[in-house]
């Protein structure tokens, strides 16, 4: 709903800062999520996993269009092009995503995916907004995150991370769909923004956003065929995912971005591997790396570092 004239205006600190606490627990919920799906995907066929909790999520959304049907409708149309390109950046996004947690530790999947978000942010807003401004810092910051990805790869590929040793096979298809998920994610809050620009609400984004993903995974279920049973005797758990996991987290972050820059939601995500570090000390299948853990802290150094840069300009 459209705000009345009488309503008050935000300041544009104020909604910079309001974006934040919403990025903020985003990053707190998905790194919880990428923990737990690291574990069940070492029996589920990621594909399979994706159309289960993406169909409930598309559902869920799309039935909050039922009363606002020809508006929803209209949204679309008039955003025809970038509503087909966000959901080209989403089905690669998520694929990347849950790929990568079935081939490496969860703390070095997301440094890998998040080390290059901020870079490849930064293209893209330069590609399709002009009006995105781009500041030394975020660059500094960005190239910094970038290097500390290298060395976490190099640790993947040495056996030094908290999975052990892992198949060079196993590491190169992590890495490069870590790779593939970054690059779509920057495509993902650039598109999502640019929706919003056009008169888009936060609901109708998120409803139309997922058509593609669901497609490609029911055509990939429906040919290779992988088994069902270990994720019908984990229903319930991929249940919870699915609204503390998905729809919670990717609300937060739409409304997020609606208030917040794409570089600022890519560089305060870059705080998710050090988060999750922790946190996957709850998986008994992963050991303790210093290795890992001193890669994450350079990364969040590198993403805090980014952070109050652009915070002392919107301020």
């Amino acid at each position: 709903m459209e705000p009345s004239p009488q309503a008050p205006v935000i300041s544009a600190g104020r909604a910079h800062r309001l974006g934040l606490i919403f990025i903020s627990i985003y990053v707190l919920l998905t790194s919880a999520k990428e923990v737990f799906l690291g574990n069940l995907e070492q029996n589920i066929d990621p594909m399979l996993m994706l159309l289960a909790c993406f169909a409930a999520m598309a559902v869920a959304f799309n039935l909050t269009q039922l009363g606002n049907g020809r508006a929803y409708a209209a949204g679309m149309r008039n955003n025809l092009r970038d509503v087909v390109i966000l959901n080209a950046f989403t089905l690669a996004a998520w694929v990347g995503d849950f790929a990568t947690l079935r081939y490496l530790e969860p703390a070095i999947a997301g440094a890998i995916i998040v080390g290059t978000i901020p870079l490849t942010t930064l293209l893209v807003s330069r590609m399709f907004r002009r009006d995105a401004a781009l500041f030394r810092s975020d660059l500094i910051s960005a190239l910094g995150i970038v290097l500390t990805s290298v060395f976490l790869v190099i640790v993947v590929f040495g056996g030094a991370s908290g999975a052990g040793q892992v198949s060079t096979g196993s590491a190169v298809v992590g890495v490069v769909w870590a790779v593939i998920g970054a690059a779509a994610v920057a495509g993902v809050a650039v598109f999502s923004r640019r929706l919003h620009d056009g008169g888009m609400s936060t609901n109708q984004v998120m409803s139309c956003r997922f058509f593609l993903l669901l497609a490609v995974c029911l055509v990939y279920v429906l040919v290779k065929q992988p088994a069902l049973e270990p994720l019908i005797s984990r229903a319930w758990t991929v249940a919870l995912i699915v609204p503390l996991g998905l729809i919670l987290p990717l609300y937060v972050a739409q409304r997020g971005l609606e208030l917040a820059d794409p570089v600022a939601f890519s560089l305060l995500d870059s705080l998710a591997p050090i988060i999750i570090f922790f946190l996957q000390g709850l998986d008994q299948r992963l050991s303790f790396s210093s290795a890992t853990l001193g890669g994450t802290a350079a990364m969040t150094v590198f993403v805090a570092w980014g952070t109050v840069q652009r915070y002392r300009r919107v301020r």
